[in-house]
């Protein structure tokens, strides 16, 4: 009997001691984060600052956005939407070019209390919105890039240009890239400085005419379709080859996206890599859980330093049975906040995303403070602002 008893109890200590071996084999991959449980900061309706959702009617997009979230300092808050001068009398799939307003409500960040608000005649499709580090406004349209002062006083404007919509301008706020319509139809991409609007750098190269660009201060990263490659270029300088950690055979290189001048963030999957231009390699680390995935850099926030970062994670949901016309989806699920001295996941929070059930599209945008202590969310249920923990002495 006593040996029987014996057993059993070093068969506890055995299962005791996987247990906790597996647990801290997880949290060192990063793939133990708690989601929060604690209030937001402070949360309100959009509707008090005067965008409803409707998903009965068509929702025009600032760029990506349906509401553009941004921090404009570490004490103002941003929110940015198109509304049409006129209700459609049916709803059509895609609407034409009907004449609308770029609505700006910015808020006290801390308080969620509205400061001040804004709005610029435009068009329902090709309009987007940025903050410039020195507290100017960028307004761009399908024809046109306007610079406009922080009390809203046109100061420049750009005919017959473009820019990217899910991209406008570099991490630190002070660069820009524009496509310059030029003689022969083609559109010429070129940096500018975009408190100036003065070129800082420009190429004519047919290899990167369906390119797509993203750019810090000091470099400029392009990934081509045919073939499918990367080529960096620092301003001024050539394009070479970029290798990422990248494996040629591989069908997708990844999604990219700079966090301050030279330091880089790629997805893959369910797997996010941080390293230096020149190749050092600062982390990788799956997904905080199980299931989650990244599927977009659309949905990213970069604080100003590149100290911090946060994207949203997706998760498939549904069954799958053709009888039934029942298919698997993606859904929004998690935003993660990541912290680059940490060389991890520092935060987690539950977002509502994609349902079957009404509403049936449920988006999440998101943004980052310059210090990188404050995270915003805005849906169509609302917006939250969270405080997020400070960095802890990396002893690594």
């Amino acid at each position: 009997m006593g040996i029987e008893i014996k057993h059993q109890f070093q068969l506890i200590v055995l299962l005791f001691c996987v247990g906790t071996c597996r647990l801290i084999s997880l949290n060192a991959q990063g793939l133990e984060v708690q989601i929060t449980q604690e209030p937001p900061l402070w949360a309100a309706e959009t509707k008090q600052f005067g965008y409803e959702a409707d998903p009965s009617r068509v929702q025009f997009r600032v760029g990506s956005d349906p509401v553009k979230i941004q921090f404009l300092n570490d004490g103002r808050l941003a929110l940015a939407w198109i509304t049409a001068d006129e209700v459609a009398k049916k709803r059509v799939a895609y609407p034409s070019n009907v004449p609308a307003h770029l609505y700006l409500s910015i808020l006290d960040a801390k308080t969620g209390h509205q400061v001040s608000s804004h709005r610029w005649a435009c068009h329902s499709w090709g309009v987007t919105l940025a903050y410039t580090a020195t507290g100017q406004w960028i307004v761009t349209s399908d024809e046109s890039v306007t610079l406009y002062s922080p009390s809203f006083e046109k100061v420049k404007e750009l005919q017959l240009a473009k820019t990217q919509p899910f991209r406008l301008v570099s991490p630190s706020g002070h660069s820009i890239l524009l496509f310059a319509a030029d003689g022969g139809g083609r559109q010429v991409p070129e940096m500018f400085d975009a408190t100036t609007f003065e070129v800082t750098d420009s190429w004519q190269d047919l290899r990167f005419d369906a390119a797509s660009f993203i750019y810090s201060d000091r470099f400029i990263l392009a990934q081509t379709r045919t073939p499918r490659a990367l080529f960096i270029r620092e301003i001024g300088n050539s394009w070479i080859s970029f290798s990422m950690q990248v494996d040629p055979k591989a069908v997708n290189l990844g999604l990219y996206e700079f966090l301050n001048d030279d330091t880089l963030v790629k997805i893959l999957g369910a797997e996010i890599t941080v390293e230096k231009v020149q190749g050092s390699e600062l982390f990788t680390q799956p997904a905080p859980e199980r299931g989650l995935w990244f599927s977009s850099w659309q949905t990213s926030a970069v604080s100003r330093d590149g100290n911090r970062f946060a994207a949203v994670l997706d998760r498939t949901k549904g069954l799958r049975s053709p009888k039934l016309d029942m298919y698997p989806y993606s859904s929004d699920d998690r935003v993660v906040v990541y912290s680059v001295p940490r060389r991890s996941a520092i935060f987690s929070v539950h977002v509502k995303g994609t349902s079957p059930w009404y509403p049936r599209t449920m988006w999440n945008r998101i943004a980052i403070s310059r210090d990188g202590l404050l995270l915003g969310i805005v849906s169509n249920e609302g917006v939250r602002v969270f405080n997020l923990p400070s960095d802890l002495p990396n002893n690594n």
